[in-house]
C-alpha cells in the first residue's frame, strides 16, 4: 500500500539528512501521547503503558521500515 510505500520514502529522507549532517542516528527523541497515529503503531504500547517513549532517530527509522510502525513514520 502507499502508506507503507511512503515509511520507505520517510526512512530515506531521514537517512539522507544523516548523510549531510543535520541529523544523527544517535540523537534522542521523546514520542508521547500526541504522536501517536491511527495506523499501526508498536510503540503506541509502551507510550500509552508509561506516558512516553524514549529512542534514537535510528531507532525510529527501523521501526518505520521495518515493523512498518506508523507513530515513528509520523515522528520522523
Amino acid at each position: 500500500s502507499l502508506q507503507s510505500v511512503m515509511k520507505l520514502i520517510v526512512g530515506a529522507a531521514v537517512l539522507d539528512a544523516v548523510d549531510r549532517g543535520e541529523l544523527r542516528l544517535e540523537d534522542r527523541v521523546v514520542l508521547t501521547r500526541q504522536d501517536l497515529s491511527l495506523h499501526v503503531q508498536p510503540v503506541a504500547r509502551i507510550v500509552r503503558e508509561t506516558g512516553q517513549f524514549r529512542t534514537t532517530i535510528g531507532d525510529l527509522v527501523e521501526r518505520a521500515v521495518v515493523e512498518s510502525d506508523s507513530a515513528a513514520t509520523d515522528y520522523l
